[in-house]
């Protein structure tokens, strides 16, 4: 398992946790354009991502999330509530909704299990 930094702080959180055949964000509070450059860094791709996992809605976590959706389709994982918060963040762009997964305290979160499952509207 690797455990990455990618950029950490109030300007922007992503850190990187991953395997050999799991690649999931922490966080994409940087400009995309950014998270590609620290997956390259590491010898990935933004088309090689599993999840994005948000920790809660504030922008120095959601800043590159909309983009990644977007031209990823990446499913992106968080509590029901974080989920509807970010919902409603406009400068996150357009980005289809059904890549919401909701995960819940105490249940067991698996992200590849979930590629293309709709858990959260």
């Amino acid at each position: 398992m690797r455990l990455v930094s990618i950029a950490g702080g109030s300007s922007g959180n992503c850190i990187y946790v991953g395997s050999d055949t799991t690649h999931v964000l922490v966080d994409a509070g940087i400009s995309n354009k950014r998270i590609e450059q620290g997956l390259n860094e590491i010898g990935l791709k933004g088309s090689e991502l599993t999840g994005i996992v948000i920790t809660h809605e504030h922008s120095d976590h959601t800043k590159g999330l909309g983009v990644l959706a977007r031209k990823y389709g990446v499913p992106i994982y968080g509590t029901k509530e974080t989920l509807e918060e970010i919902s409603k963040q406009k400068y996150l762009g357009e980005y289809p909704r059904e890549l919401f997964c909701a995960i819940r305290p105490d249940v067991d979160f698996f992200p590849w299990r979930f590629r293309g499952q709709t858990v959260f509207h």
